[in-house]
């Protein structure tokens, strides 16, 4: 059973992960450094009908992500710090 609610977004994100399309996806993200879960929601943005980004939102997204990645990097380096029992 998921955690998550259900969400048209995520319904999509499953489907595109159980398909042939995925490792093109993880292949973007390897290589060029691309977050495929902003790539795919671009692309159900698009699938779906509803508007696309602006650059400015986007921006906007992408400075989330960023604080979210700082904070994680600096949480993992804390606790690999610290030391074993």
């Amino acid at each position: 059973m998921s955690d998550f609610l259900p969400h048209p977004f995520w319904n999509f994100s499953l489907e595109i992960y159980a398909g042939e399309g995925v490792a093109a996806c993880l292949d973007l993200q390897e290589r060029r450094g691309c977050d495929v879960n902003i790539l795919l929601f671009c692309c159900w943005l698009a699938a779906s009908g509803r508007p696309t980004l602006t650059a400015d939102r986007l921006r906007a997204i992408l400075k989330v992500r960023d604080r979210k990645s700082t904070r994680l990097n600096s949480s993992h380096v804390s606790e690999s710090r610290m030391p074993s029992s």
